[in-house]
């Protein structure tokens, strides 16, 4: 786990909302924006590094109180930060793209051929109930993602956590339709 030091997190918050419809659209979890100066979005972007997808280098923090409680990245499911060896662009070398699934679908894909089984929220939900968290109330960061597929977002829901954040203009940055 890393420094749990209280830090305010409603700062800079913002009024920005997709310009294109999220494949997924969670019930119970209200979507927030923040800029990437925010402590907590910090962090998750930072976690980024240890992710081992070849695409969408995903990260999440759960806070509660102003406490990061739990942590997570996609990536393989036998290590946290394993790369694999060889490949030199990772945007050009992505199974799904090459198949021609949309962002949200082809997921088996992941598994199968890149042995990445984790999603960044999930694990970050799995680290903080191993920890003895209760997730009721808490907040979820998610970093280098524009949204969160629906199981992701049914854990989300199911562990009562009240709110997605995500960085201000993330679908521009993350959705490759606008790279």
């Amino acid at each position: 786990m890393i420094n749990k030091t209280p830090i305010n997190t409603i700062r800079n918050k913002s009024t920005y909302s997709s310009p294109i419809p999220y494949p997924h659209t969670p019930e119970n979890l209200k979507i927030v924006y923040v800029t990437k100066n925010n402590p907590f979005m910090k962090e998750a972007l930072r976690l980024r590094e240890y992710s081992g997808c070849f695409k969408q280098q995903t990260a999440a923090v759960i806070v509660k109180l102003n406490e990061i409680i739990g942590q997570g990245w996609n990536g393989p499911k036998d290590a946290p930060s394993k790369k694999l060896e060889g490949i030199e662009t990772r945007l050009d070398n992505c199974p799904k793209d090459k198949q021609g699934f949309e962002t949200g679908q082809g997921y088996h894909l992941c598994e199968e051929i890149c042995g990445n089984a984790r999603h960044a929220e999930q694990e970050a939900i799995a680290d903080a109930k191993e920890h003895g968290f209760e997730l009721e109330g808490a907040d979820v960061y998610l970093a280098g993602h524009w949204w969160a597929c629906k199981p992701c977002c049914d854990g989300m829901e199911k562990n009562g956590t009240s709110r997605l954040i995500m960085e201000k203009n993330a679908t521009k940055l993350y959705n490759p339709k606008f790279k």
